[in-house]
């Protein structure tokens, strides 16, 4: 009787190492996806801020000249 226990118990060790290691997975793989959509919110945002610079630096004149290559007269 005392064989059948110990071997319920380990099998449900076993178990249970299996279920943890399952989920432990899991949530690694959910912070690396969030680590990624961060970085890429990030990218987006240092581009943003950049061209919002570049905006900012250009005086009336530069912006006229940048709109006259773009226009078709």
């Amino acid at each position: 009787m005392n064989k059948i226990y110990t071997i319920l118990l380990s099998i449900a060790g076993v178990i249970s190492g299996i279920i943890a290691s399952y989920f432990v997975g899991k949530n690694t793989g959910k912070s690396e996806e969030k680590n990624k959509a961060n970085e890429k919110v990030l990218k987006v945002a240092n581009d943003f801020k950049k061209s919002d610079d570049i905006i900012n630096n250009l005086n009336d004149d530069a912006v006229r000249d940048e709109l006259r290559k773009y226009s078709s007269d």
